[in-house]
């Protein structure tokens, strides 16, 4: 019950996404600016507790912030986000034992600042914004067995830069 200090990450991220799988944790994304919400980052890093090190796997195939990750059956599902484009609609994943990235279908609606969630095998995208249109009460969910996108009942209050966990 006491908090200590551990490695430092290889670099200063803000608005990443991180995850835990079998013990270790995964960064993802995020800005790199000191500044601000600019310079998206498609890196991926995994921590390693028990030495107490970083390293880096592959990156993603698109750089991004303010984005949602999940763990279903040893892949990372990495959604949404935003880069100099605007709002994504994508949908990476990472296989942790091929250590290859593929791209899935993509979320039916485009944002940022989502929460993202595993449940039942699914993974659950929250509300989010977009610029200029503000933000979403929509929720998502990604069946990996039939690889498509489903829309569940939406949340009560429109929310974006929220966070969720199982």
């Amino acid at each position: 019950d006491r908090w200590r200090r551990v490695a430092d990450m290889p670099v200063a991220l803000n608005h990443a996404a991180a995850v835990s799988y079998r013990g270790r944790v995964y960064v993802l994304g995020g800005y790199s600016s000191s500044t601000g919400l600019d310079d998206e980052v498609a890196t991926l890093y995994r921590y390693n507790p028990r030495r107490d090190r970083w390293r880096r796997l592959p990156s993603a195939p698109t750089a991004r912030g303010a984005l949602a990750a999940g763990v279903i059956r040893g892949r990372l599902y990495a959604a949404g986000g935003a880069n100099s484009s605007g709002a994504l609609a994508t949908l990476e994943i990472y296989d942790f034992a091929r250590r290859r990235w593929r791209t899935g279908p993509d979320m039916p609606t485009a944002r940022e600042h989502l929460a993202g969630a595993v449940s039942g095998g699914r993974f659950y995208v929250l509300a989010g914004r977009a610029a200029g249109v503000g933000n979403y009460a929509v929720v998502e969910a990604y069946d990996p067995r039939a690889r498509r996108w489903r829309r569940v009942p939406p949340m009560r209050k429109p929310r974006g830069g929220i966070g969720a966990a199982t």
